[in-house]
């Protein structure tokens, strides 16, 4: 099966935002974090919104931000 690149996008996208959702949980239970319940990311792509991306990913809480990667020579 061919699959576009929107088609790919769209999957993404929706994929991401439910990972984004049901990272939420684990920290509802009893306030006590495990050593899986903490999220690391990574970045690639920091300008725009890629850093509003990751700011907003930062405000959760139990999170950071492990390594960045930005590709534009300026």
């Amino acid at each position: 099966m061919h699959t576009t690149r929107r088609v790919f996008i769209k999957r993404s996208a929706a994929a991401t935002a439910a990972i984004g959702i049901t990272s939420t949980f684990p920290t509802m239970k009893a306030g006590i974090l495990g050593s899986n319940e903490k999220l690391v990311c990574g970045v690639i792509g920091v300008k725009g919104m890629g850093f509003a991306n990751l700011k907003a990913f930062l405000d959760q809480p139990n999170t950071e931000c492990g390594v960045l990667c930005d590709v534009a020579w300026r």
